[in-house]
Protein backbone atom coordinates (compact mmCIF):
# COMPACT_ATOMS: atom_id res chain seq x y z
CA UNK A 1 0.00 0.00 0.00
CA UNK A 2 1.54 3.35 -0.98
CA UNK A 3 1.56 6.36 1.34
CA UNK A 4 -1.26 8.07 -0.51
CA UNK A 5 -3.69 5.16 -0.53
CA UNK A 6 -6.32 4.77 2.20
CA UNK A 7 -6.22 1.89 4.66
CA UNK A 8 -8.17 -1.15 3.52
CA UNK A 9 -9.19 -1.96 7.11
CA UNK A 10 -9.26 -0.13 10.43
CA UNK A 11 -6.00 -0.31 12.34
CA UNK A 12 -5.51 -1.29 15.99
CA UNK A 13 -3.16 1.22 17.60
CA UNK A 14 -1.76 1.35 21.13
CA UNK A 15 -0.66 4.75 22.47
CA UNK A 16 1.34 5.00 25.68
CA UNK A 17 2.48 8.56 26.54
CA UNK A 18 4.74 9.83 29.32
CA UNK A 19 2.99 10.71 32.58
CA UNK A 20 2.86 14.47 32.00
CA UNK A 21 -0.21 16.28 30.71
CA UNK A 22 1.90 18.04 28.09
CA UNK A 23 2.40 14.57 26.61
CA UNK A 24 -0.91 12.95 27.60
CA UNK A 25 -3.22 15.56 26.08
CA UNK A 26 -1.58 15.68 22.61
CA UNK A 27 -1.56 11.86 22.57
CA UNK A 28 -5.22 11.78 23.58
CA UNK A 29 -5.95 14.19 20.74
CA UNK A 30 -4.09 11.86 18.38
CA UNK A 31 -6.10 8.90 19.71
CA UNK A 32 -9.37 10.73 19.10
CA UNK A 33 -8.35 11.76 15.59
CA UNK A 34 -7.35 8.21 14.70
CA UNK A 35 -10.61 6.89 16.18
CA UNK A 36 -12.66 9.44 14.26
CA UNK A 37 -11.14 7.95 11.10
CA UNK A 38 -12.38 4.50 12.07
CA UNK A 39 -9.27 3.09 13.76
CA UNK A 40 -9.37 1.41 17.19
CA UNK A 41 -7.03 2.84 19.83
CA UNK A 42 -5.93 1.58 23.22
CA UNK A 43 -4.70 4.57 25.24
CA UNK A 44 -2.55 3.49 28.18
CA UNK A 45 -1.80 5.40 31.36
CA UNK A 46 -2.28 5.04 35.11
CA UNK A 47 -5.63 4.94 36.93
CA UNK A 48 -5.28 8.38 38.51
CA UNK A 49 -4.16 9.94 35.26
CA UNK A 50 -6.92 8.31 33.22
CA UNK A 51 -9.44 9.68 35.73
CA UNK A 52 -8.12 13.23 35.16
CA UNK A 53 -8.26 13.15 31.36
CA UNK A 54 -10.95 15.22 29.68
CA UNK A 55 -13.96 13.25 28.43
CA UNK A 56 -13.51 11.65 25.05
CA UNK A 57 -15.34 13.23 22.15
CA UNK A 58 -18.57 11.29 21.53
CA UNK A 59 -17.64 10.48 17.92
CA UNK A 60 -14.34 8.90 19.02
CA UNK A 61 -15.32 7.36 22.37
CA UNK A 62 -16.62 4.00 21.05
CA UNK A 63 -13.26 3.30 19.39
CA UNK A 64 -10.92 4.49 22.18
CA UNK A 65 -10.22 2.10 25.04
CA UNK A 66 -8.68 3.74 28.11
CA UNK A 67 -6.34 1.22 29.75
CA UNK A 68 -5.19 1.92 33.31
CA UNK A 69 -2.02 0.16 34.48
CA UNK A 70 -1.42 0.69 38.22
CA UNK A 71 1.81 2.57 38.90
CA UNK A 72 4.08 0.63 41.28
CA UNK A 73 4.71 2.15 44.68
CA UNK A 74 8.19 3.67 44.89
CA UNK A 75 9.66 4.74 48.22
CA UNK A 76 9.81 8.53 48.35
CA UNK A 77 7.19 9.09 45.67
CA UNK A 78 4.21 10.88 47.24
CA UNK A 79 1.05 8.79 47.69
CA UNK A 80 -1.24 9.11 44.68
CA UNK A 81 1.48 10.66 42.51
CA UNK A 82 0.85 9.38 38.99
CA UNK A 83 1.90 12.32 36.85
CA UNK A 84 4.31 15.23 36.89
CA UNK A 85 1.41 17.37 38.19
CA UNK A 86 1.45 15.46 41.49
CA UNK A 87 5.13 15.74 42.38
CA UNK A 88 7.74 18.38 43.08
CA UNK A 89 10.48 18.70 40.48
CA UNK A 90 13.08 17.09 42.74
CA UNK A 91 11.03 13.85 42.80
CA UNK A 92 10.87 13.49 39.00
CA UNK A 93 13.48 10.72 39.04
CA UNK A 94 11.17 8.65 41.24
CA UNK A 95 8.36 9.00 38.69
CA UNK A 96 10.73 7.71 35.99
CA UNK A 97 11.58 4.79 38.28
CA UNK A 98 7.87 4.07 38.80
CA UNK A 99 7.28 4.28 35.03
CA UNK A 100 9.97 1.64 34.51
CA UNK A 101 7.97 -0.53 36.93
CA UNK A 102 5.20 -0.61 34.31
CA UNK A 103 7.39 -2.66 31.95
CA UNK A 104 5.99 -6.02 33.08
CA UNK A 105 2.30 -4.97 33.25
CA UNK A 106 2.66 -3.39 29.81
CA UNK A 107 4.33 -6.52 28.39
CA UNK A 108 1.45 -8.58 29.80
CA UNK A 109 -1.13 -6.23 28.26
CA UNK A 110 0.62 -6.40 24.89
CA UNK A 111 0.96 -10.20 25.02
CA UNK A 112 -2.76 -10.58 25.77
CA UNK A 113 -3.70 -8.15 22.98
CA UNK A 114 -1.45 -9.99 20.51
CA UNK A 115 -2.91 -13.36 21.51
CA UNK A 116 -6.40 -12.12 20.61
CA UNK A 117 -6.63 -11.79 16.83
CA UNK A 118 -9.32 -9.09 17.10
CA UNK A 119 -7.21 -6.97 19.45
CA UNK A 120 -3.74 -7.53 17.98
CA UNK A 121 -2.13 -4.09 17.56
CA UNK A 122 -0.85 -3.00 14.17
CA UNK A 123 1.24 -0.26 15.73
CA UNK A 124 2.50 0.96 19.09
CA UNK A 125 3.10 4.68 19.62
CA UNK A 126 5.25 5.30 22.67
CA UNK A 127 6.87 8.30 24.25
CA UNK A 128 10.62 8.68 24.26
CA UNK A 129 10.89 7.50 27.90
CA UNK A 130 9.39 4.02 27.38
CA UNK A 131 12.58 2.24 26.28
CA UNK A 132 11.29 -1.13 27.51
CA UNK A 133 8.02 -0.92 25.54
CA UNK A 134 9.83 -1.14 22.21
CA UNK A 135 11.45 -4.41 23.31
CA UNK A 136 8.04 -5.87 24.21
CA UNK A 137 6.64 -4.76 20.86
CA UNK A 138 9.58 -6.27 18.98
CA UNK A 139 9.04 -9.57 20.80
CA UNK A 140 5.47 -9.65 19.46
CA UNK A 141 6.36 -8.24 16.03
CA UNK A 142 4.36 -5.03 16.54
CA UNK A 143 5.62 -1.97 14.69
CA UNK A 144 6.72 0.81 17.00
CA UNK A 145 6.80 4.55 16.59
CA UNK A 146 8.46 6.78 19.17
CA UNK A 147 6.85 10.16 19.67
CA UNK A 148 9.12 12.92 20.94
CA UNK A 149 6.97 15.75 22.28
CA UNK A 150 9.26 18.62 23.15
CA UNK A 151 8.32 22.13 24.17
CA UNK A 152 9.31 25.08 22.03
CA UNK A 153 11.82 26.22 24.64
CA UNK A 154 13.47 22.80 25.03
CA UNK A 155 16.54 23.89 23.09
CA UNK A 156 16.96 27.17 24.97
CA UNK A 157 16.30 26.61 28.67
CA UNK A 158 18.09 29.84 29.62
CA UNK A 159 15.53 31.94 27.75
CA UNK A 160 13.29 33.71 30.21
CA UNK A 161 9.77 35.00 29.68
CA UNK A 162 11.17 38.54 29.98
CA UNK A 163 13.68 37.84 27.16
CA UNK A 164 10.90 36.44 24.96
CA UNK A 165 8.72 39.49 25.60
CA UNK A 166 11.66 41.80 24.96
CA UNK A 167 12.42 40.15 21.61
CA UNK A 168 8.76 40.42 20.63
CA UNK A 169 8.58 44.12 21.52
CA UNK A 170 6.54 43.38 24.63
CA UNK A 171 3.63 42.08 22.55
CA UNK A 172 3.62 38.51 23.85
CA UNK A 173 0.49 37.50 25.73
CA UNK A 174 -0.31 34.16 27.20
CA UNK A 175 -4.01 33.46 27.21
CA UNK A 176 -5.59 30.76 29.30
CA UNK A 177 -5.53 27.30 27.71
CA UNK A 178 -8.46 26.06 25.73
CA UNK A 179 -11.14 24.15 27.71
CA UNK A 180 -9.75 21.00 26.09
CA UNK A 181 -6.47 21.42 28.00
CA UNK A 182 -7.96 21.63 31.45
CA UNK A 183 -7.80 18.51 33.55
CA UNK A 184 -9.81 17.49 36.57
Amino acid sequence: MDAGSPCTRPLRIVIFPWLAFGHLLPCLELAERLASRGHRVSFISTPGTVARLPPLRPAAAPRVELVALPLPRIEGLPDGAESTNNIPHDKLGLLFEALDGLATPFAEFLAAACADGDRRPDCLIIDCYHHWAAAAAQEHKVRTCTLATLSCNFGCPSTSLAQIRSCAGGRVSFSSPSPRCRWR
